[in-house]
């Protein structure tokens, strides 16, 4: 059944695709009945509808598979129900919405909006507030306007960014789930360019805050070392105007600040209630700054406002770089933003680069020169915040010259891993090199939803799923590398494992799937 462009299919009873639809774009397929009436059989992929609207002034459309939407989906009257049915509804056009829950009901635990366009996409809940469960960003355009806030709901809502930006303008995204890994790290090409709000568990743990502008990804993160009584911080990233020595003189940890800020611009962490209830940690992932030449010492600045004055607050934090800046011991919430020091350094690094090589990573550097260097730690990431040394190389020592340095890594995360290099001196004395990521080329073809709970004290639950049915193997592996556990078996396109990690250790595990045919996908939880 082909509905050609520009034609409107009003459906009064129920409409079940057995066989092949081809929604040309511009059709348009309204549900006009009264009554309930059902969606069943095939309307993903070649099947996705164009525009779907309800229309209706009794009953309910029910979604009884899951849905794509390559154009607009429209609830046009408050009396114009579709029950998501908790199925994956995905939309490449506008999503508006009449009435909040009222009109787009039953998101369920496991129910997902997904935004899929190539085209600047809109998000409308209506006149009441409309409780998303997980929200996805697939999105390769401009990104997604939010023409009213975008609630995401306690307990089981996620936000997904893999692909594409959520512009908030005036309003906001509202993450109501408290558990810390409600929200993803997001990427350079999907963060939050804008307002970001999220829920506060009460209990430490780790926040992250992947926003930005309309050009640079500019993630903060605050991790609460103590409980807090803070119910939730709203957060935002802006450029600055002219950035500025801040904290011109302050010294610290053998450091005097005395260059301009980062000149990318500055985060607003704000709390809504009991601003000082709490101690945190603070990193800031600095990735749009072009003044860091030749600085060698960075931390977290802060203040009330643009006009206020700016402190050092907490303690420093040595391992800070251009692109990673932390602070820990702080207290209070307002603006932060990275200052910036000049100190002598003893290895001149000229630079860290690497490449994919098959299933193998490879990474250089070069010094201009060292004095009383003892080695370099080669460090690995999946997620460029936790680092583990994989590998030690041993420095000159003493040189005035050009000085080349490599690594292989034989087994690196796919499709993405991080490295930093943590050169060490003859006293002891330590830094950090600036942040690379090596991507693996090809297809993602497998992907883990999910890993829940997290932190667990009994069973963990992972969700992955492949483009195909083949041989899996689900391995744990502990903070050292060692694999503790192993299982193999065929997998289908959706899947779930239960880790039954009760008599493990305490601590941090990480999780590899591994295809028969060679695709990986890695994860990570902890054992209380």
């Amino acid at each position: 059944m082909t509905i050609q462009t520009g034609a409107t299919l009003n459906v009064c009873g129920n409409f079940t695709n057995n066989g092949n639809l081809v929604c040309q774009p511009g059709s348009t397929v309204v549900f006009v009945g009264s009554g309930t009436q059902n969606i069943n059989g095939s309307f993903i992929g070649v099947d996705a509808f164009h525009h779907l609207t309800v229309t209706k002034t009794t009953g309910t459309v029910v979604a009884n598979n899951n849905i794509d939407i390559n154009g607009n989906f429209l609830t046009s009257s408050g009396t114009s129900i579709f029950n998501s049915n908790t199925r994956t509804i995905k939309v490449g056009g506008n999503f508006t919405n009449n009435n909040g829950n009222t009109t787009f009901t039953n998101t369920g635990a496991v129910g997902r909006l997904e935004f899929i366009g190539t085209a600047a996409q809109s998000y409308h809940q209506g006149a009441s507030q409309l409780d998303l469960n997980f929200v996805a960003m697939a999105h390769t355009g401009p990104g997604v306007d939010l023409l009213t806030n975008m609630f995401i709901k306690a307990t089981s809502g996620l936000l997904i960014l893999s692909q594409g930006k959520i512009n908030t303008g005036a309003f906001r995204v509202d993450v109501n789930n408290s558990a810390v890994g409600s929200v993803n790290v997001g990427n350079a090409t999907s963060y939050v360019n804008g307002n970001l709000y999220r829920t506060l568990s009460g209990a430490a743990g780790a926040y992250d805050f992947p926003v930005g502008n309309a050009t640079l990804y500019e993630r903060a993160n605050i991790n609460f070392t103590t409980a807090t009584t803070i119910p939730r911080l709203q957060a935002r990233f802006d450029s600055w105007g002219t950035p500025a020595n801040h904290i011109n003189g302050l010294s610290e940890c053998a450091t005097t600040y005395n260059l301009l800020s980062e000149n990318m611009g500055f985060w607003t962490i704000n709390a809504s209630a009991n601003p000082t209830s709490g101690t945190y940690n603070t990193t800031l992932y600095c990735n749009g700054a072009t003044n860091t030449a030749g600085v060698s010492a960075w931390t977290v600045e802060k203040s009330q406002d643009l006009g206020a004055t700016w402190i050092l607050n907490g303690t420093c934090d040595p391992t800070s770089v251009a692109t990673i800046v932390k602070r820990n011991g702080m207290n209070g919430f307002s603006l932060f933003a990275a200052a910036q020091a000049t100190t002598p350094m003893p290895v001149e690094l000229m630079g860290l680069y690497g490449y994919n090589s098959g299933r193998e990573n490879v990474i250089n550097w070069k010094t201009q020169s060292e004095t009383n260097s003892d080695y370099f730690e080669v460090e690995r990431s999946n997620d460029g915040l936790d680092f583990y040394q994989i590998g030690k190389v041993q420095a000159k020592g003493q040189s005035t010259q050009i000085e080349n340095y490599d690594f292989i890594d034989k087994s690196p995360y796919y499709p993405v891993s991080y490295y930093r290099l943590r050169q060490v001196d003859l006293d002891g004395q330590y830094k950090y090199s600036p942040m690379i990521s090596i991507e693996i080329d090809g297809e993602k073809d497998i992907e883990i939803y999910r890993v829940y709970p997290n932190p667990t004290s009994d069973v963990a639950t992972v969700e992955f799923s492949l483009s195909k049915n083949e041989t899996t193997t689900v391995e744990v592996l502990n903070i050292n590398g060692a694999i503790i556990y192993s299982e193999s078996f065929e997998a289908k396109e959706s899947n779930s494992i239960n880790l039954k990690c009760k008599d493990w250790n305490q601590g941090l595990y990480f999780i590899r799937i591994v295809t028969e045919s060679g695709k990986i996908a890695n994860s990570k939880f902890e054992k209380q």
